[in-house]
């Protein structure tokens, strides 16, 4: 078994992605557990940065490559049995992919992200959530998704290298797309503003946290 970085595991029933792998040839692995304090602990997070486990290769129950196209995590959760909820509170979220949110009592009580697509979809042709959203008036106010994953990392890099976009002047679908993304940043980042400054807040929508830092053995 050949384990790379960015690859998924599964050790003790648990799904993990591998950071890295050590000098010891262990694996660095960021596990996606129970959020305890949300539906009884039926919603399921990464845990936080600086809590990565150190585990041997032979600890690992089930191995899944990286995918190669980057929109393609949420499909990869999928056989890993955890479905893509979105972002809340800052963090990526998923379920059980058996779970019947309408007719679980805690995940009914959930206020789930609206903004993203439905998962559940394994067509290759249609989009998937892609971990950038805007929340709804009523949701919870809007905050970066933490880069503990490659998956929040690559979506983040792809709002910087929006912005250094230049489309073809010569080209009218290029920017026709270009006044399109930019309108609709500017209507829902303006809506946004006056909540997040409500708050005592601000933030930068334009350029979201890219790595996560270092930690320390845990």
């Amino acid at each position: 078994m050949t384990i790379r970085k960015g690859d998924f595991i599964i050790s003790e029933n648990t799904v993990g992605e591998v950071l890295d792998i050590n000098e010891d040839d262990k694996l660095e692995v960021n596990f996606i557990r129970p959020w305890q304090t949300e539906a009884n602990g039926k919603i399921f997070k990464y845990d936080a940065s600086n809590e990565w486990e150190e585990i041997s290769k032979d600890a690992v129950e089930t191995h899944v490559e990286k995918p190669k196209d980057k929109f393609d995590y949420p499909k990869v959760y999928l056989e890993l049995g955890l479905k893509c909820m979105g972002e809340y509170k800052g963090e990526m979220i998923f379920i059980k992919k058996d779970a019947d949110i309408e007719k679980d009592e805690d995940l009914k009580k959930f206020e789930f992200p609206t903004d993203g697509f439905d998962t559940d979809d394994e067509s290759t042709n249609e989009y998937v959530f892609d971990g950038f959203v805007v929340p709804d008036e009523e949701g919870e106010a809007f905050t970066p998704a933490s880069p503990t994953s490659e998956f929040v990392q690559y979506t983040h890099s792809a709002v910087h290298g929006y912005n250094d976009w230049v489309p073809n002047k010569d080209d009218k679908m290029q920017m026709g797309i270009k006044r399109t993304i930019d309108a609709m940043e500017t209507k829902y980042a303006s809506k946004e503003d006056d909540r997040q400054f409500s708050a005592g807040r601000s933030i930068d929508y334009n350029h979201p946290p890219l790595k996560k830092s270092k930690s320390t053995q845990k």
